[in-house]
């Protein structure tokens, strides 16, 4: 009886016991940077996440329904994360211990992704930086969402690159890099889109966002060059990133001093609400019917008709100026 194992199966084990060697450290790493790190206040948004998650959503009688607790402005999945731990356990270093076990399952993400795009050597390079990688570690027993987030992405990275193992993966890189490359100047540009809009106004940052919204979806109409492709999804900084940031400007100004709070949450419901379940519910019905091009034209022309109704508004005087630099 042959009981040689298979190179292939014991290169697998090899890697599998290194994986495991380094998200062992790197939950002992996190674990102890938990417990020497000196006491701190809360800074930033943890402030605002506790508030959601201990308060808000440990409202008596509340309960965790999420038809119960309606949230606009915030991603619900991390007050969720420290509500439910919080409800268990009393305590919020609970939550604290579960994001350093949680932040050390980003190790074996990296590692596996970097071995099905490049190889052993490189998934375990990239595990082993993100095993002590001072961000990473910091983050992981602070109250932020930020390690949810990057353990949730790293994984759907893995599993993005597992799947497409058995076909192609150039495209899948190409993916993951126009991928990358929105989010990464959407950042940049919202950084500076509060002084854009200090010094254009509003409505002229509205106009634009919505010209460079017709330029992007013309693009996509017309060509199916990936050049092209990337440039057009570059342009997705300015038709979100500036648009939303001269939005909330727009709806502040627009509003009484009461009704501001009912006039940005009315300003969400219409937008990410009402009109993305239009919007993707439209989109799939005219897709099958006009195809992927026509549905970029027809985006276009919507763009095209939003712009005219902007520059329409764009002389209208400015009130009080929101601190959205």
């Amino acid at each position: 009886m042959n009981t040689t194992t298979p190179p292939e199966a014991e290169s697998d084990a090899r890697f599998g016991r290194a994986l495991l060697v380094l998200t062992l450290g790197a939950f002992l790493v996190r674990a102890l940077y938990l417990l020497l790190e000196p006491r701190c206040e809360l800074t930033g948004d943890e402030n605002s996440w506790i508030a959601l998650g201990v308060h808000e959503l440990g409202r008596p009688r509340r309960g965790l329904s999420p038809l119960r607790n309606p949230f606009i402005f915030y991603p619900p999945v991390y007050p969720y994360f420290i509500a439910v731990l919080h409800r268990i356990f009393g305590t919020l270093a609970a939550v604290q211990w579960a994001q350093a076990a949680l932040g050390s399952l980003i190790v074996p993400a990296v590692g596996r992704a970097g071995r099905l795009a490049f190889g052993a050597r490189v998934g375990l390079l990239a595990a082993a930086f993100a095993t002590v990688y001072p961000d990473l570690v910091w983050f992981s027993v602070h109250f932020w969402a930020e390690t949810v987030f990057v353990v949730l992405l790293w994984w759907a990275f893995e599993r993005l690159l597992e799947a497409d193992a058995r076909t192609s993966v150039r495209w899948t890189v190409v993916a993951g890099l126009l991928w990358g490359l929105a989010t990464l100047s959407e950042l940049v540009v919202m950084y500076g889109a509060g002084r854009l809009v200090a010094w254009l106004g509003e409505t002229r940052v509205l106009t634009l966002s919505l010209a460079l919204a017709v330029v992007r979806w013309g693009i996509l109409a017309t060509t199916g060059a990936m050049p092209a492709v990337a440039a057009a999804q570059v342009l997705h900084a300015f038709t979100f990133g500036t648009f939303h940031v001269a939005a909330i400007q727009f709806t502040y100004d627009a509003f009484p001093r009461p009704l501001r709070a009912s006039g940005q949450s009315l300003y969400s419901l219409s937008s990410f609400g009402i009109g993305m379940i239009l919007g993707f519910g439209g989109s799939g019905l005219f897709y099958d019917l006009i195809g992927p091009r026509g549905l970029f034209a027809a985006s276009c022309a919507l763009a095209a008709i939003a712009a005219v109704a902007s520059l329409w508004l764009s002389d209208a005087p400015a009130e009080e100026t929101c601190p959205v630099s």
